[in-house]
């Protein structure tokens, strides 16, 4: 494997960073899905809400809101991140499968009523992120 000097890292940085960030409008289009019993590691169910807001047909934010302390930090950093790479460009069907493919002992369940098994409580929001219909 040929490694990278550091002239062609900071090429390569310049080109896939955005020197400004996209503006946001001041007036999306969203949905909000109810997600419940979500296991959160610790043998207990939650509930939460992921709200999707679109722009231009597309996915453009995610919000997550979970009243479980022992998911919010996580979920936060979650909704934070998808957010940012929706909003430069990165497609949201490409985020959902990344999501999809996390797996966790902890979190792993059966999507109530669907008998869909998701592998993680990532992967149970990269299927809310991909079958979103704006």
């Amino acid at each position: 494997m040929k490694k990278a000097n550091k002239k062609t890292v900071k090429k390569t940085a310049k080109k896939t960073i955005r020197k400004k960030p996209a503006e946001r409008p001041e007036v999306l289009n969203g949905k909000s899905y109810k997600l419940k019993n979500v296991p959160n590691g610790l043998d207990q169910l939650a509930s939460l809400f992921v709200t999707i807001n679109s722009h231009n047909k597309a996915p453009y934010e995610l919000f997550i809101d979970v009243k479980d302390k022992l998911l919010y930090e996580h979920l936060t950093v979650y909704s934070r991140l998808i957010s940012m790479m929706l909003r430069n460009g990165i497609s949201h069907k490409v985020i959902a499968d990344e999501l999809k493919d996390i797996t966790s002992d902890s979190t792993g369940h059966y999507i109530p009523g669907r008998g869909l098994r998701v592998n993680s409580l990532a992967a149970r929001i990269g299927v809310c992120l991909e079958e979103h219909k704006p």
